[in-house]
């Protein structure tokens, strides 16, 4: 919904990103839709599933939207998605990783 405020975290169906969700989620106590992206649609689902159902209050407000940051068309869809459901990003914990290969040259678009 435009105007809401919108907090995104990049690779987080595990680690430090799923955390990043869970401690967001719970601070902004609903202020906030709480983002969460991966490479994985699967694993991202998942553990916004599981988040959804470990918070006491507002799960809805725990959102997933696949997003590989090494494809410019991934991030293009999430960035055009953001851009239409909330006017852009308030608070972005940028996760996800990248491995470069050699010989190969990755460019990496901004939300």
């Amino acid at each position: 919904m435009p105007g809401q405020r919108c907090a995104v975290v990049t690779g987080a169906n595990k680690g430090i990103g799923f955390h990043c969700v869970q401690q967001l989620h719970a601070e902004l106590d609903g202020t906030y839709d709480v983002v969460l992206t991966s490479r994985s649609a699967e694993r991202g689902q998942a553990a916004a599933e599981e988040l959804r159902s470990a918070a006491p209050a507002g799960s809805e407000r725990i959102i997933y939207r696949q997003c590989d940051i090494a494809s410019d068309e991934s991030v293009e869809a999430l960035r055009s998605w953001i851009a239409a459901e909330y006017g852009g990003v308030d608070l972005l914990i940028n996760n996800a990783g990248f491995a470069y290969q050699v010989g190969r040259s990755c460019h990496i678009p901004t939300l």
